[in-house]
């Protein structure tokens, strides 16, 4: 307006709606929460963007991912860093279904892979 006033930028959480766990396994799955996931994400079955289209629950992958961490209200690093703590198998099937058969061993001696905070 004309006041012109310069707002602070602020971090707020993102509201606990669908998209957020939707959004948060897209960033799992590109590598962007645990780094040693990276160098699988060129071999994901289809492209981790896809998790935030609104047709994305037709592919039984991405259902499968963000009911997951939906499930347990999963929706940052430090919150899926916490459930590793507990239950260091979890999220691991579901990851599994984005890749090949073949890298199933590969990822198995990783999990549960380090999460950068």
């Amino acid at each position: 307006g004309p006041g012109s006033f310069p707002l602070p930028a602020v971090e707020v959480e993102y509201p606990t709606v669908v998209d957020k766990f939707k959004y948060f396994a897209k960033f799992l799955l590109e590598g962007q929460v645990c780094p040693q996931l990276k160098a699988f994400s060129s071999s994901l079955l289809s492209n981790p963007l896809i998790m935030t289209k609104s047709w994305s629950n037709l592919q039984p992958r991405t259902e499968v991912i963000y009911k997951t961490l939906a499930s347990e209200k999963i929706g940052s690093a430090k919150q899926l860093k916490k459930k590793w703590e507990t239950d260091p198998q979890f999220l691991l099937k579901a990851y599994l279904s984005w890749l090949p058969e073949v890298l199933a061993d590969d990822v198995i001696k990783v999990w549960p892979p380090e999460v950068e905070l």
